[in-house]
């Protein structure tokens, strides 16, 4: 086993006295990164508290330990009447005027949560955060952070998120109407940070990137067949068909996938690795523990992500798993995006894959492969890397800023 190295908490307490409140109206973008920052500053000394709506809030947070402030929202429901008359009717006005009643109140009363809180920053999670996070800063006088882990600009593309043209606009008009009140900006790559300065003329958001709070200290030799691994949610922007029809044409190799269906069902993606023979190479393996993603991935050799870009945001963001395949020391093999193409050209941790088709990805991971002196050798420079990206350093850049705009 490689030697794992975490990141230890000092004696000093530079936010002590200081309350935080992380702020979201829906899952706090699965809950990870706030966690990871909500750690970070408690640490630091920062007494600590979420506040989102009760059908929402996410078990990890729920026994995070981390004080939790809820609000029920229960949608408005629709006339049942079995008189279809009446039901169209109803639907058409008691039904409409009480949904939109809603829709206007239920993001004030979880304003009102976090401003009960008396906090002294308030962080707005991801853009379905920020109008609450803004107007609960308001209420308090309090510093008001946004954290935006996508580009939104582009991420309201995304098919996978099926957006309608109403909610697209809405979703940007209220980033653009409360970007501007945030004191701090955090962003998750240089070129979304930039992207968001040029657009909405706002100064350059701090770059915290999405990495793990643990790394190893050097690099297993390559393993014989090797063994790539993608590890994430299971949905059809990662095109991970794709990659499974690449690994029919790749000698030499296995693939293990670990995550949970999110747009596109394992079973699925079972069902086409066994049409295509490759009962014994590729592996699914289901869910999986943040926390431990480090452990998890050590013993491969290649992090795998074969994901085209459909949108902007896939352009300029930088995954989380590049750094978790980074932070364990293994070599990534990721499509070639702006973002990720500058991380593997400066580290030499990797490759860029052409996502085009299963042919190009094939064509990639052989290329890979076949020289196993390289492969070991960009191990051992995603090991060297590991300092610079993972999360300790990244808090140390968050509490420094939060101490500023406190202080």
């Amino acid at each position: 086993m490689s030697m794992l190295t975490e990141g230890t908490v000092t004696g000093v307490k530079p936010l002590a006295g200081i309350r935080v409140c992380y702020v979201s109206s829906q899952e706090f973008s699965g809950a990870t990164r706030p966690l990871k920052e909500a750690r970070s500053v408690a640490e630091a000394g920062a007494d600590v508290c979420f506040v989102g709506y009760e059908e929402y809030m996410p078990k990890r947070i729920r026994e995070s330990g981390f004080r939790v402030v809820t609000v029920g929202h229960r949608p408005a429901r629709g006339s049942e009447n079995p008189v279809r008359l009446l039901r169209v009717a109803y639907n058409l006005t008691v039904f409409r005027v009480v949904d939109a009643w809603r829709k206007w109140r239920a993001p004030r009363q979880l304003a009102a949560a976090a401003a009960s809180t008396r906090a002294d920053v308030v962080q707005a999670v991801d853009l379905p955060g920020l109008e609450i996070g803004g107007m609960a800063a308001k209420r308090m006088g309090a510093k008001f952070v946004y954290d935006a882990h996508e580009l939104w600009l582009g991420f309201v593309d995304n098919p996978d998120r099926g957006m309608s043209p109403q909610a697209r606009r809405r979703f940007l008009d209220t980033e653009r109407r409360w970007i501007g009140e945030a004191d701090l900006v955090l962003a998750v790559s240089e070129p979304q940070g930039q992207r968001m300065a040029e657009h909405y003329g706002v100064p350059r958001p701090l770059i915290l990137f999405n990495s793990p709070p643990k790394r190893v200290e050097s690099a297993r030799p390559v393993s014989d067949p090797v063994r790539l691994v993608f590890h994430g949610g299971l949905s059809a922007d990662r095109n991970i068909d794709g990659l499974i029809r690449a690994m029919a044409m790749v000698d030499g190799v296995t693939l293990d996938v670990h995550g949970f269906s999110r747009t596109i069902d394992m079973g699925a993606l079972q069902s086409l690795a066994d049409d295509l023979g490759l009962q014994d190479r590729v592996r699914f393996h289901g869910a999986f523990d943040y926390d431990e993603v480090v452990e998890l991935l050590q013993g491969y050799d290649v992090g795998v992500m074969a994901v085209k870009a459909v949108e902007e945001n896939f352009e300029i963001a930088l995954p989380n798993k590049l750094f978790d395949c980074i932070c364990a020391g293994i070599a990534v093999a990721m499509g070639n995006t702006r973002a990720i193409l500058e991380v593997v050209e400066e580290t030499g941790c990797g490759v860029p894959l052409d996502p085009s088709t299963p042919e190009t990805i094939a064509e990639g991971l052989r290329a890979l492969v076949s020289d196993r002196d390289a492969l070991l050798e960009m191990k051992r420079a995603s090991v060297a890397a590991a300092p610079r990206y993972w999360w300790p350093e990244q808090a140390e850049k968050l509490v420094s800023a939060l101490q500023r705009l406190v202080g």
